[in-house]
């Protein structure tokens, strides 16, 4: 796509639900959300675009589950198993014993037994992948 306007030569970042951008890489400037809308992704997505020559940009999406959680967790990598017997926590790669429920109720809905992969965007939002154990 043909982005003049935009400065720098990559970029990555999320576009939540209230159409608000969390930049997570880059070295340009710029109005991102022409790069957002080149794609036929609704929001929440993840837009990473890289210029090829000029303006022209090469872009690519996909679309991302973001939850807002009401707990507070401090930090910014979370990671839930539960293998039918017992729940393991693990925030920022240490083990926890913080409870997640929005999470739990999340994964307990789609697998018997789960993981739950989370990674902080901003303040309370967190990107979110769930998956069989």
């Amino acid at each position: 796509m043909e982005a003049p306007a935009l400065a720098g030569t990559e970029t990555s970042f999320v576009e939540l639900l209230d159409g608000s951008f969390v930049m997570e890489a880059g070295d340009g400037s710029g109005d991102v959300s022409v790069l957002a809308r080149s794609l036929a992704l609704a929001p929440p997505c993840r837009v990473e675009a890289v210029r090829r020559a000029g303006a022209t940009w090469a872009v690519g999406g996909r679309a991302v589950m973001v939850v807002e959680l009401s707990v507070a967790v401090l930090g910014d990598e979370l990671e839930l198993v539960w293998d039918g017997v017992e729940r393991a926590t693990r925030v920022g790669g240490a083990p926890s014993l913080v409870s997640v429920s929005e999470l739990e109720t999340l994964a307990a809905s789609r697998f018997d037994t789960w993981v739950v992969r989370a990674h902080r965007l901003r303040d309370a939002f967190w990107e979110v992948e769930v998956g069989p154990l």
